[in-house]
């Protein structure tokens, strides 16, 4: 007995990941994305260099400092934040200003020297001008301007009879610029083909027109650097070190 044979029918078909699956979501370009790009196309030529530190502060988390409140217990509130890693804002600008005045020091003893060195340089340098002047002023010979020359060379020119001359041998110019009008007519109905297409590459971006930007054009801005910056003694600041973002215990 023959088994009879079953007809099996295949479908294929193209599976999709849904609209929430990780490979849909990481191609898909929101809102923040496009502004990024924005942000990095206009403001890069008009902060240049500066513009990769000013978007990494910018899309960093924000660090908070703590302001201690000296109407309370303000040792043990200071206690408490140096022993969970806080420094105090005040002894970093006084390491920081200690350092900075020590390297000014350094430069200004180096300044001196290099300034004499560039004394006694250029003192030499003057001095063999000097001589070099004093022993070949005498070979230098006498030179005229170049209007003399010219003149003694080619002579007086004469321009009203070079421009007459001019106008009588190009008179006969006139008459082989003019086109015969039978032969005129035809050309304008001729097909000329197209030489070059214009499209996109006359595209102006908008990035462009902040090349032109200038920030001391018309309105110029002074900085005039604090030297002198003093903290006052009953304002303590605490502030974790440099990368930590972390955040501080809920007052009591």
């Amino acid at each position: 007995m023959l088994l009879q044979i079953r007809k099996v029918s295949l479908l294929l078909r193209r599976a999709k990941h849904s609209k929430t699956h990780w490979s849909q979501v990481q191609k898909k370009q929101f809102a923040r994305d496009r502004a990024l790009e924005n942000f990095d196309d206009f403001y890069g030529q008009v902060y240049g260099n500066r513009w990769k530190s000013i978007r990494v502060a910018l899309l960093s988390e924000h660090k908070y400092m703590a302001l201690v409140n000296q109407f309370g217990d303000c040792e043990r509130t200071v206690a408490e934040l140096e022993a969970d890693g806080a420094i105090n804002l005040r002894e970093i600008y006084a390491a920081k200003k200690r350092s900075l005045s020590g390297l000014f020091e350094e430069r200004a003893g180096g300044d001196k020297i290099f300034k004499m060195d560039q004394r006694i340089e250029a003192f030499a340098e003057n001095r063999e001008r000097q001589e070099m002047e004093r022993l070949y002023k005498e070979d230098v010979p006498e030179v005229g301007t170049r209007e003399e020359v010219e003149a003694k060379e080619g002579g007086a020119v004469d321009f009203k009879k070079s421009l007459s001359k001019t106008l009588q041998d190009d008179k006969e110019m006139d008459f082989q610029r003019m086109i015969d009008p039978d032969f005129g007519t035809s050309a304008l109905h001729e097909f000329i083909p197209a030489t070059k297409l214009k499209g996109m590459e006359d595209y102006v971006p908008e990035s462009d027109h902040y090349k032109y930007y200038s920030n001391s054009a018309d309105f110029p801005v002074t900085i005039e650097m604090e030297n002198n910056f003093e903290i006052p003694q009953n304002l303590d600041i605490y502030t974790y070190e440099r990368g930590n973002c972390s955040d501080f215990k809920p007052p009591r």
